[in-house]
C-alpha cells in the first residue's frame, strides 16, 4: 500500500484589519460642539451618539474633532460663566451659589487656596471695597493683624 501525495493549495489569507471600525463620523464635530454649548461634559458625549467614553476618547486622533473638542470648551464654560452671572444678579429664581460653586471648581478646577510666590514679608494690606466706597487697611504682625479703619 502506497499512499497517494496529494499537492496542497496554496491560499492566500488576507490580512484582518485590527480592532473593529470606527464609529467616529465628520458630523459628530457639530454634535459636540452643540452637547457641549448647552452645558454638557466631553464626557457625556458619549451617550448623546450612543457610544461609550473611550470611543469618543479615541476619536480625539482625529484633528478636526480635536479642534471641536478645543472650540467645545470655550463654548462649555462660557455657559456656565453666564449662569454664574445671571444667577448671582438674581436672574434665576431658586438658584443654588454653593452647587454652582462646585460645579465650578470640579469642571474648571476652581480653588480656594491662594499660592503665594513671592515670600517677602507683607506688612500692610489695603482693600478698596466699591460698596463702602472707601479703602481699609489691615496691618499684619508676625501672624496677628489689626484692622486700621476704625
Amino acid at each position: 500500500m502506497t499512499k497517494k501525495k496529494t499537492a496542497k493549495k496554496k491560499t492566500t489569507k488576507k490580512k484582518n484589519p485590527v480592532g473593529a471600525p470606527t464609529l467616529y463620523k465628520p458630523e459628530y464635530c457639530d454634535l459636540l460642539i452643540q452637547h457641549m454649548a448647552k452645558g454638557f461634559s466631553f464626557e457625556s458625549f458619549g451617550a448623546e451618539v450612543n457610544c461609550g467614553g473611550t470611543t469618543v476618547a479615541n476619536w480625539l486622533k482625529h484633528s478636526e474633532f480635536r479642534a471641536a473638542k478645543q472650540k467645545a470648551q470655550v463654548l462649555n464654560r462660557k455657559f456656565w460663566e453666564d449662569l454664574g452671572i445671571k444667577g448671582t444678579r438674581g436672574e434665576i429664581k431658586g438658584f443654588n451659589v454653593a452647587s454652582w460653586v462646585f460645579n465650578m471648581k470640579n469642571r474648571f478646577h476652581w480653588r480656594n487656596e491662594v499660592v503665594v510666590k513671592d515670600e517677602r514679608k507683607v506688612e500692610s494690606v489695603t482693600i478698596e471695597l466699591p460698596s463702602a466706597k472707601k479703602a481699609e487697611t489691615i496691618t499684619l504682625n508676625d501672624g496677628d493683624w489689626r484692622d486700621n479703619s476704625k
